[in-house]
């Protein structure tokens, strides 16, 4: 026991330190972050903006902001170290079953470096921490137990409404298996499991009743939860990508540097310039292959009126500043560790369907290891509850949360999937063996090694790995990893307008730039398609109670008008819409939409200098107070 905690307080420190040196936030966690922001200026879920059933995981967001002040660096804290608690409980339990530190490791480094999404960390909790209930109390079946078993469903379906009800049944299932042969016990068990779930939701479900209803609240997200239950599988096929070989030598890496040019030059200005300085394989962040390093070329290049600003350049001695990692240089050096091996098939698509595939069977996998292991008789009561409220858990799992979206999912609910597979190896582990069959276990030894390297590489490439090592420092050594820690710091304590939307932005950031420039702090935003971040980054509360207005959620003819009743007793000023998304706004949201028509006028209506148009409708009654110049716009500050 002490050498599993040891190892799960290892995995804890080194997910924690891989995250906070490749943190990243997505416009989706903005609905939490945009809720939370709400809940501290005094509204509350449910009465006062629609939910869908996440209260903790607002909550938790809000004490964050109220502690760390309007930045994301409590996020940060609060959402890596939950998915640091999530991969050491993993760890932990896929070595206990499986009675092997390297299985416990492998398992665990495969949910970390699938890179899951930060604001997804309930799931990467939550499905753990029922399995490490689950085996407690099998392990000793005491009221105490029983008790924390019952919490553990509750305190999930407080973070989200499914994610309750799904290892709610999980749990019943555990509760049922413990007792398999000790079944007159079995009544009593659920009894008190369904009485104290119940006592502990109860305050929740009195205080839905007392905001809004239970009958309307249930009424609002009934529908969705009706369509995640749909049965589905997908089809993700795989395909060869025949422009790349079987086996390929990179070249050795080339300095790269980052350029930032001008917002208004244009692109046949940005290539002449690329050519003149020998700037080569640019990315659309600014990355460029520097192939003429002379001192002269990269003084001319930073002193160009139209580059604004340049990374890994020496702007005093003009000489390029790289810092090679061990491992490049090692590469470098060494064409063997510069080979590719199987490119044409391992790319992101067919990782990503080998991996769906994987935790698909990974049920059927466990059945077919408990089966083998009771014919073998050497299953033991633990055994018998774990593994199988780990086969339910999975099964809900791929059917209930995985749906339509594995690329952005998939990493966030494996854990269980490999739980159950570490486990299963245990069972196979302790399988009497004979000398007539002396070869079976070391066959199954390489298969089962062969598919946790598959599984390692697949999970490696999904996540891109190698770049987020790269841009984390952790290659480069020390130092590199100092500075980066000092980075993330710096940024996720500066206020995030600042960073996210500068003056010279386009786009979407130039509108949020806008928003905050030319609105009250107390003044309401309607934006008529899913961009949450606006809210967060202009620092501005949502209006009508909607975060979002995302068909078919809270589109009901009784949610449009009761948003319509919000946005007419609340100060409105602008309403910003997406010319993309603008059939979906009338379609879904017709009364919304004819209520904003009624009231407004089109102010603007372009890219802001950036792909795409959005609109930008202002109230007809108010009368600015100036023009907004960097976007031509009325001004209401």
């Amino acid at each position: 026991m002490a050498r599993l905690l040891v190892g799960a307080s290892l995995t804890f420190m080194a997910t924690w330190i891989y995250r906070w040196l490749a943190v990243d936030f997505t416009n989706d966690h903005f609905v939490h972050l945009s809720r939370a922001r709400q809940i501290l200026i005094g509204e509350l879920p449910v009465r006062d903006f629609f939910d869908t059933g996440s209260l903790l995981h607002y909550y938790a967001s809000a004490a964050m902001l109220d502690l760390f002040g309007q930045n994301l660096l409590g996020e940060a804290l609060l959402t890596i170290t939950a998915m640091a608690m999530g991969a050491a409980v993993t760890f932990f339990l896929a070595a206990r079953g499986s009675r092997s530190l390297i299985v416990g490791t492998l398992a665990a480094l495969v949910t970390v470096i699938l890179f899951p999404r930060l604001y997804n960390y309930p799931k990467l909790v939550l499905y753990p921490l029922a399995l490490l209930a689950i085996w407690g109390y099998a392990a000793r079946p005491t009221t105490r137990r029983l008790a924390m078993l019952a919490g553990v469903p509750v305190l999930a379906f407080l973070f989200r409404h499914d994610h309750g009800l799904y290892i709610g049944l999980v749990c019943v299932t555990a509760v049922v298996l413990a007792h398999v042969g000790r079944m007159r016990l079995l009544p009593a068990a659920l009894a008190h499991f369904v009485v104290i779930a119940a006592a502990l939701a109860l305050p929740y479900l009195a205080y839905v009743q007392w905001s809004s209803g239970l009958d309307r609240y249930v009424g609002g997200i009934a529908g969705q939860g009706i369509e995640a239950m749909k049965p589905r599988l997908m089809r993700l096929p795989f395909a060869l990508d025949r422009g790349k070989a079987w086996f390929a030598i990179d070249p050795p890496s080339v300095p790269r540097v980052s350029i930032r040019w001008q917002a208004d030059i244009d692109r046949a200005t940005r290539l002449e310039r690329e050519r003149r300085y020998g700037l080569a394989d640019g990315t659309p962040d600014g990355k460029y292959q520097l192939t003429n390093t002379t001192p002269a070329n990269i003084q001319a290049l930073v002193t160009d009126p139209l580059v604004v600003d340049t990374q890994n350049i020496d702007r005093e001695q003009f000489r390029l500043v790289v810092r090679h990692s061990w491992l490049q240089r090692a590469r470098n050096v060494t064409p063997l560790l510069r080979m590719r091996i199987g490119a044409t098939f391992f790319t992101e698509a067919n990782s990503l369907a080998l991996l769906y595939y994987l935790i698909s069977i990974m049920p059927l996998v466990g059945i077919a290891a408990m089966a083998w292991a009771w014919h073998r008789h050497t299953m033991t009561a633990v055994d018998v509850t774990t593994m199988g409220a780990a086969v339910v858990m999975c099964a809900v799992i791929n059917q209930g949360l995985v749906r339509e979206s594995p690329d952005s999912r998939l990493g966030d609910v494996i854990s269980p999937a490999v739980i159950l597979a570490a486990w299963s190896i245990g069972l196979a582990r302790r399988s009497p063996t004979t000398t007539e069959r002396w070869w079976l276990p070391r066959v199954m030894s390489v298969a089962r090694g062969a598919v946790w390297l598959i599984a390692l590489w697949c999970a490696a490439i999904f996540g891109q790995t190698g770049e987020r090592l790269q841009l984390s420092g952790i290659l480069a050594g020390p130092r590199a990893v100092i500075e980066r820690w000092n980075t993330t710091v710096g940024t996720l304590r500066l206020r995030p307008i600042d960073w996210y939307a500068p003056r010279d932005s386009t786009g979407i950031q130039a509108l949020t730039r806008y928003v905050h420039e030319c609105t009250r702090p107390s003044d309401r935003l309607l934006v008529s398609w899913f961009e949450p971040q606006i809210f967060f980054y202009a620092e501005r509360p949502f209006a009508g109670g909607q975060v979002y207005l995302e068909p078919p959620w809270h589109a009901s003819p009784d949610d449009q008008r009761l948003t319509i009743q919000r946005l007419a007793a609340q100060r409105v000023p602008i309403v910003l819409t997406n010319s993309a998304a603008d059939k979906a706004f009338r379609g879904s949201f017709g009364e919304v939409y004819q209520y904003v028509m009624a009231n407004y006028s089109e102010a603007g209506r372009s890219g802001f200098g950036a792909a795409g148009e959005y609109g930008v409708f202002v109230r007809r009654e108010l009368t600015p107070k100036r023009t907004y110049e960097p976007l031509n716009l009325p001004c209401f500050r």
